[in-house]
Order: structure tokens, then C-alpha cells, then sequence
């Protein structure tokens, strides 16, 4: 029988020590108590996985910019009207403007002092005509030119502006492309810092646990941090007492939230281990489904007396999470607005991209009402952390917040959850070029669970991914048909990261202790487990030093099939793994989707002049990025096969 404490770490709960956020003391492989002492008595479960529009066409506004004061007269020529268009359409070329009225179907093009960029503002309202010039661009929906030059001129020449205009400065209030504000000043991405780093592995994105928890993070002395927290809200799947107990103990005020799955304990528990300060939340969850999925969002608000540390990760409250296995995380400071008003007052715009899409504004209301489905329904969240949002300056946000909330969620809210909220994300961010079938978009996916994979998901899931692939209606024609056609599309353009048994068995800790790599048996051997997209999870050529280490991150990554990155490149990184409990099922003929997991996780959307950041996140990954496939002999760890030597395999 397998040991269900492997790592036999000493207790440290009644260390004496006054060192403020002490970690313990371990050597080689003792490391891990899993709950010695602690809360929670379990250690980690097998996780419960839930198995089982066609959108409104895009109206994009016209931006102009100034490039010849000449301006000629109008010469009319006519086109085929497009009859799914209900407003008026606004094509750009060099130095002309070509604009067609659907009620007429008439073209005109006249010479002009300006250029014109197309961007997305905001979804049509049917029947209504804007004031001003719009264009219209679908997939789908080609408009016929009658005038000597096909569709594909336009569109090619539209490309044209696009990139001539790359060289022009664009200021963060011009929509004519999404942008952002982009921090060069410190890594978007970190890593963990773990105990088989050697002392040459000087990379500048890894942090350690304690030090998340000083103030002078990123500019302090290392030996004399500022030690000012004063309240923490911490999120995790299960975690060791001993990993936090210092910070208790310099009287910071905790509040945990950690899964949970028997109905008969209490919501919350105050005065945990007798700490007054410590306040334990069983989070909202429906144990009355057939099959309820688990809390698995890390997120963490800690609060300094001048600012406000937001971090979100893929890292639980465990020992190992933090020494021995590989995450990630994503963090940033926001000041009190009393103190970046004193500071920045009349030098700073909000983060608004005009009508396009408010990044920061995006943020905290998926923040807040996060944090408002995961407490109990009779608890103010504010009155829960402490503060309330509005008391700090958020602004310069450079990611979208990817939540998942347990239910069914449809009409207003089908778009918030899961990877219909990447969707929504991508709608918002993307330029009309995207949108059309001129890149084959690949996803490379980091995964530790699969065990809910199959063909089905992977197509939803690259119908929301994948700008180009499909829409609603294709989904429901795809089910109609039971062809498995868009699959196979699909074959090529999706590879997972997952370790070879190989690897595990070499791994430094071995294999006992590769507890975050979820694939069952069954899983892997029921029909439809798509094994010709597995790739090998292994270290990046530049750093070897991390060979061996179990991950528990999840990153996913989408570029064009060349696997380059550069501004239009897609990253994730946080809690959801690859399955439908974290990121939902369509239901209801794909008018709503359906989620298990609580999930909360980042993503870095496409935006000008972001090349250099992307690339140097995919520098600080723990894994090789391209991956290699699978050879011919290889198999992906499966504990409950390779553990006990059974012949599943």
C-alpha cells in the first residue's frame, strides 16, 4: 500500500522562532508533511472532474490619420450587396476611402487627406444604422467588388495599413490597434523558487513564498526586508499550516479559503489552531451534483499599509508546491489612491482604450464578483478583506482575469465563465484580420491533469481558443453530422505538454512524489483520448537546471503554426487545467456552458508591441517551448498504473 505520507516532514508548528514568515527547516526528500499538524487531515485527492452563436457580427469603427491635404472628387462604382449587413460599410486603401450604403448596395470611393485603420468598438444592435462610417468584416461574408478588384485586394490592402503604420507611435488613447500599457521594468511571469536551483541559475523572475510576503519585494535588502503586512485572503486546494504559521504569529490577519467536500462542517471557523487571527472559509460549492468539482483557484489579496499585492497562480499552501514542484504566478502592487494621486496626479490617463475594451475596469469587476461567488452569501466581502477595491489606484492593467465559477451559466453571464470568457477576451482584443482564416493557429498546452480529455472538449474548447476555427453554428452542425470533421481539423493544431513515465521515474524527487500529475487508466484508454497530441514535458535548453522537476504549473500558448512569437500571440498561465471542470461544457445546444471547478488564471492578449514581453515569459518558462512529440515508446505517467507495476499499458 502506498504510503500516504511520503515526505515525513518534522513538525514545526511549535518552533519558537521569532523570525517573522519562517519557513521550516528540511533536508532531501522530508520536506512534506501533507497536513501534519494542520487543519485539513487529508492529503491530495484525486481531483473530481466533471465528464460528462452564432455571435453577433463585429462592427469596427474608422480611425483617421492625416497623409495628403489633397481631396478629389467622388467616383461612384457599384458592388454586390451583402445581405446580412444592416449598416453602412467603410473599406480603406492607401490614400482612398471606399464606402458602400447596404439599402443602395452602391459603392463610392473618393480621395482623401487621411488613412484609416479599422478596430473593433463594439458588437451591432440589429437593425440600427451608426452615425458614422463602419465596417463590417466576417469569415463568412465576403462582399463581391464589381470594379475590377476582388475582395482579397481590399483586404490585402487594408493589410497594408496595418503594417505601414506598425512604424507610427501609437499612444494608449488611439484605438486604431489594441494596446496597453507594457512594464518592461520586471517579469509579468515568475517561477517559484525551488531547493534543486543551483547557485548559477541566476534568472531574475523566480520568488520564493516568503518573499511574497514582504513589502519591499522587488527593491529591499533581502537580509533586513520590510516586514509590514497586515492582512492576507489566500485561496488554495488544501495546504500545510506550518507553510503560514509565522505570519500568524507576527499578527497578520488571515483569512483561508481551501476546499472542502463534507457538508456537515461549518462554513467558517475562526480562531484556527487558536490563532484569533485566523478565520477558515469553506468556499461556496454545490455538493449536490452528481459530480462536483473542486476549489482549485489560487488567489491571493495581501494588504500593505501604502499598497495592495495582488498574486495569482498556479501554487497551493503546501511545502512542496514551493520547494519541490514547479509553478508560476502573476503579481502586482496597486497604491492607495490617496497615495498614487499624490504622486501621479495630471501626469496619468486611465487604462480605457477609448470605447474598445477597459482593461483595468474589466479587472476589478471580475475580481470583485469572484471573490463575491466564492464566500458565503451572508458575508460582505468587504467587510471580509477589509478594504474595498475603489480605496486603491488599479490601473495599468496588461492581463485579463480568466475566472471559473460552478454552475450553468447562460444569456447575460455566458460569456464570463470558462473558456467562453477567453472568447470574450480574444472578441475584445483582436484586430478584424484576425478573424479571418489567414493564420493556422496552434496551442501548445501545459497541462498535469487530462484525465477528462477527449475529442468533444478539445473542439469546444478551439471554437473559443482559435479565431478562425469555428462558431456556434459549426459546433451545432458538427453535432448533427457525428463526423468528427472539425476534429480533424484540429489534429495538427494541438499539442499537450504532459511528462513520460520516463521522465517521472528520473525525476529528482521520483516517482513517489509526483502527486500533481493526474491521469487515470481509464482515462487514457477510453475512446476518443487524443494520444497523438501528447508532447514531452522537459527542461528549456538554457536551463538545465530544470530537469527532473515535477511541474504543477499550467500555461497555455497560442502562435501561428511557426510556433513564433510576436505581438499577436497568445498566453495563459494560472489554475485551470486541461478538462471540462475547469473549463466548462456547452449545454443546451450551446446556449449554455456548464463548469465543476473553481479556476482563476491570467491571460496576455494579443497587443502592439508586446513581442519582447511574450518572449521573455516563454524564457522564463520551466519547460521547452516548442515541445517535442512523443516518441514511438514513450507513455505518459499514470500513477495508478506505473506505481503499482499493473499491465494497463
Amino acid at each position: 500500500m502506498q504510503n500516504s505520507n511520503p515526505f515525513n516532514i518534522t513538525n514545526t508548528s511549535q518552533s519558537s522562532s521569532n523570525n517573522f514568515f519562517e519557513l521550516p527547516t528540511f533536508g532531501k526528500r522530508n520536506y512534506n508533511s501533507f497536513h501534519n499538524n494542520t487543519i485539513s487531515s487529508r492529503s491530495f485527492p484525486e481531483e473530481i472532474l466533471i465528464e460528462d452563436d452564432d455571435e453577433t457580427p463585429q462592427v469596427y469603427q474608422a480611425k483617421q490619420f492625416k497623409i495628403d491635404p489633397e481631396l478629389k472628387q467622388e467616383t461612384p462604382f457599384t458592388a454586390k450587396p451583402n445581405e446580412r449587413l444592416n449598416t453602412m460599410t467603410t473599406m480603406a486603401t492607401m490614400n482612398t476611402i471606399k464606402t458602400m450604403r447596404t439599402d443602395t448596395g452602391n459603392w463610392s470611393t473618393k480621395r482623401a487627406d487621411t488613412k484609416e485603420i479599422l478596430i473593433e468598438e463594439e458588437r451591432s444592435n440589429e437593425g440600427t444604422v451608426p452615425s458614422q462610417d463602419t465596417v463590417l468584416l466576417d469569415e463568412q461574408t465576403f462582399l463581391t467588388i464589381e470594379d475590377g478588384k476582388s475582395e482579397d485586394d481590399f483586404i490585402e490592402e487594408v493589410g497594408a495599413i496595418e503594417e505601414e503604420l506598425r512604424g507610427v507611435e501609437v499612444k494608449a488613447e488611439d484605438p486604431e490597434v489594441f494596446t496597453s500599457p507594457i512594464d518592461e521594468s520586471r517579469p509579468m511571469f515568475w517561477l517559484n523558487k525551488l531547493k534543486f536551483y543551483p547557485s548559477y541559475a541566476d534568472f531574475d523572475n523566480t520568488v520564493s513564498f516568503r518573499e511574497l510576503l514582504f513589502e519591499d519585494l522587488l527593491v529591499g535588502n533581502p537580509e533586513y526586508p520590510t516586514r509590514t503586512l497586515q492582512s492576507a485572503f489566500m485561496t488554495t486546494y488544501g495546504f500545510d499550516f506550518a507553510l503560514f504559521e509565522s505570519m500568524l504569529r507576527a499578527g497578520v490577519k488571515l483569512t483561508l479559503l481551501d476546499d472542502w467536500n463534507d457538508p456537515n462542517e461549518p462554513r467558517v471557523e475562526r480562531n484556527v489552531n487558536g490563532y484569533a487571527n485566523c478565520t477558515l472559509i469553506r468556499p461556496n460549492k454545490d455538493l449536490t451534483r452528481a459530480y462536483y468539482g473542486v476549489f482549485h483557484p489560487k488567489l491571493w489579496l495581501l494588504k500593505f499599509p501604502k499598497f495592495l499585492r495582488i498574486v495569482v497562480g498556479s501554487g497551493n499552501l503546501c511545502l512542496p508546491q514551493w520547494v519541490n514542484w514547479s509553478n508560476c504566478l502573476w503579481f502586482r502592487d496597486f497604491p492607495l489612491r490617496s497615495v498614487a494621486e499624490g504622486k501621479t496626479k495630471g501626469t496619468t490617463a486611465p487604462n480605457t482604450n477609448n470605447q474598445r475594451f477597459d482593461l483595468d475596469k474589466d479587472f476589478v469587476r471580475t475580481l470583485e464578483d469572484f471573490i463575491i461567488k466564492i464566500i458565503p452569501k451572508w458575508i460582505n466581502h468587504n467587510d471580509l478583506l477589509g478594504f474595498s477595491f475603489d480605496e486603491y489606484h488599479i490601473s495599468g492593467i496588461d492581463v485579463i482575469l480568466i475566472p471559473s465559477i460552478p454552475g450553468r451559466h447562460y444569456e447575460k453571464d455566458f460569456d464570463k465563465y470558462g473558456h467562453r470568457k477567453v472568447a470574450f477576451a480574444l472578441r475584445k482584443t483582436m484586430k478584424p484580420k484576425h478573424f479571418r482564416p489567414n493564420k493556422k493557429w496552434t496551442l501548445t498546452y501545459q497541462a498535469t491533469s487530462l484525465s477528462s480529455l477527449d475529442e468533444k472538449f478539445l473542439v469546444e474548447l478551439a471554437s473559443s481558443f482559435f479565431p478562425d476555427f469555428c462558431t456556434i453554428e459549426a459546433l451545432r452542425a458538427n453535432k448533427k453530422s457525428q463526423e468528427g470533421s472539425l476534429f480533424e481539423m484540429l489534429k495538427d493544431r494541438i499539442k499537450v505538454v504532459y511528462p513520460t513515465k520516463d521522465y517521472v521515474e528520473n525525476s529528482k524527487d521520483g516517482p513517489l512524489h509526483a502527486r500533481p500529475l493526474k491521469l487515470t487508466p481509464e482515462g487514457y484508454l477510453k475512446k476518443g483520448f487524443p494520444k497523438d497530441m501528447l508532447y514531452q514535458y522537459e527542461a528549456p535548453a538554457e536551463g538545465d537546471f530544470h530537469t527532473g522537476i515535477i511541474p504543477h504549473l499550467k500555461v497555455f500558448i497560442i502562435t501561428d503554426e511557426s510556433g513564433e512569437i510576436d505581438d499577436d500571440t497568445i498566453i495563459y498561465f494560472g489554475s485551470h487545467n486541461l478538462s471540462t471542470g475547469a473549463w466548462g461544457k456547452y449545454e443546451r445546444d450551446f446556449t449554455q456552458i456548464s463548469i465543476g471547478n473553481t479556476e482563476l488564471g491570467v491571460l496576455v492578449p494579443p497587443r502592439r508591441g508586446s513581442k519582447a514581453q511574450k518572449e521573455k515569459i516563454i524564457k522564463g518558462l520551466s519547460f521547452k517551448f516548442p515541445p517535442r512529440p512523443y516518441g514511438k515508446d514513450d507513455v505518459p505517467w499514470i500513477s495508478k498504473a506505473h506505481l503499482n507495476k499493473e499491465a494497463y499499458l
